[in-house]
């Protein structure tokens, strides 16, 4: 049985998504071309970093504190959006709520400029109507605070289409 690590280092991988948000614009072709007609093909992005800021936050990110960030997510074993939302060890309810405490750890570390928040929605799922919450981090920005990196996931499970 796999052991995962209690303190994963979950800041880490969303500063990868802060990082990948921030460089993404800056590929050599912004032009979306369709791959015979069937999907768009997205150009190349080059990820380079000069800002020593940002080449240290990506030296963080490891494959170690990825795969530990999966095999979390993993443990709460099915995470289908009708899933158990009371439980505090299993489904997608528990999922959101580790999630959430992540990003709140993060948000005590910047002192508070991390903004988390539960968007909550209600909707059919697979024939179900139910009330359902994502997670949502915001970043305002410091010269412009009206500016602000979003972050979110699914963290529902499948197992099949």
């Amino acid at each position: 049985m796999n052991r995962v690590p209690s303190a994963i280092p979950f800041s880490v991988v969303f500063a990868l998504y802060v990082v990948l948000l921030l460089i993404s614009p800056c590929s050599q072709d912004n032009g979306v071309e369709e791959d015979n007609g069937q999907r768009p093909v997205h150009p190349t992005v080059v990820l380079q970093a000069d800002n020593p800021k940002i080449q240290s936050i990506v030296a963080q990110i490891t494959q170690d504190s990825l795969q530990a960030t999966i095999e979390r997510l993993v443990g709460f074993f099915t995470r289908h959006t009708n899933s158990d939302t009371l439980s505090d060890t299993r489904g997608i309810g528990a999922a959101r709520r580790w999630v959430f405490a992540k990003f709140k750890e993060i948000s005590n570390q910047s002192g508070g400029r991390l903004q988390v928040s539960y968007h909550n929605f209600q909707a059919t799922i697979r024939g179900v109507n139910g009330f359902h919450r994502n997670v949502i981090a915001e970043l305002p920005g410091t010269t412009h605070p009206e500016r602000k990196f979003i972050v979110s996931g699914h963290l529902d499970s499948r197992n099949a289409d």
